[in-house]
């Protein structure tokens, strides 16, 4: 075991709250979240698609392809995680198909998994905590493996060159304990990687077509402190009401970016 999949695995067992759905509201926010608005898109010619959330935790994104009636794999390294996701699908199958999610454990450095199996591949917040950058860019061509020809690999990471993120780092280390581990020093820190170079990475590991975009702006207004009722009821307003960003500013607002390519050949 690696020392980051060790810390993993430390923060599964220490402080499970990050890996628990916390409820249905969060799928249906899920579900409209611009990386799931990604995902569909990228399987508008898809028949009968299948997705594989590398990496899932919680899996809220898993159950928000569900609530879109998408069938998903739900793979997570922990042991926890993974009996976490299976009580999140007792907890919700009266109000939408949990069925469609499979949830399973296994290692995004080494899958398991045939190749050419899945329509999408995605990784929301993971694998910019492995570094070396060489071992990112393995773990991307280990997840382009399992994709069939055609298929898209999206890889997902915070936007940490917000305009706002010394605010929220200030924030979290005084009134949020449990981000500490995720913030610089900490034993979950993430790599410090631009868009661009999230791009290139992909690219290396052997995607075609890479893109990058920012994602969700709007919900960057509620980030810190989350549950502050006026920040979400601003935030919520701002999306309803107003077109989204321009593609650059998006790409410097938003609350995360992705990176997005292509598999080709066979």
């Amino acid at each position: 075991m690696s020392q980051i999949e060790k810390a993993w695995e430390d923060s599964f067992k220490e402080g499970g709250v990050w890996f628990t759905v916390p409820g249905f509201g969060s799928i249906r926010r899920a579900a409209k979240r611009d990386l799931v608005r990604l995902l569909r898109k990228q399987l508008e010619q898809a028949e009968n698609p299948l997705v594989l959330e590398a990496g899932c935790g919680s899996a809220v994104h898993s159950f928000g392809l569900a609530y879109k009636d998408l069938p998903t794999v739900a793979l997570d390294y922990s042991f926890e995680v993974v009996k976490s996701v299976e009580s999140s699908k007792r907890r919700f199958s009266g109000q939408l198909n949990t069925s469609l999610i499979l949830s399973m454990r296994g290692n995004i450095k080494a899958l398991g998994l045939a190749d050419n199996s899945f329509d999408a591949v995605f990784n929301d917040g993971a694998v910019e905590h492995f570094m070396p950058r060489q071992e990112r860019i393995d773990i991307y061509r280990e997840l382009l493996r399992v994709l069939k020809p055609g298929g898209s690999l999206i890889a997902n990471i915070p936007n940490d060159k917000h305009p706002l993120w010394p605010v929220w780092c200030w924030y979290a280390r005084r009134y949020c304990p449990e981000f500490l581990e995720f913030l610089k020093g900490g034993k979950l820190a993430k790599d410090d990687i631009s868009p661009q170079q999230l791009g290139t990475e992909l690219q290396e590991a052997g995607a075609q077509q890479v893109r990058v975009v920012g994602l969700d702006p709007y919900q960057s207004i509620r980030r810190l402190p989350a549950n502050f009722f006026p920040l979400r009821a601003f935030s919520v307003a701002c999306e309803t009401l107003l077109p989204p960003p321009p593609a650059k500013l998006k790409l410097k607002l938003g609350y995360s970016f992705a990176a997005y390519g292509k598999k080709t050949g066979t």
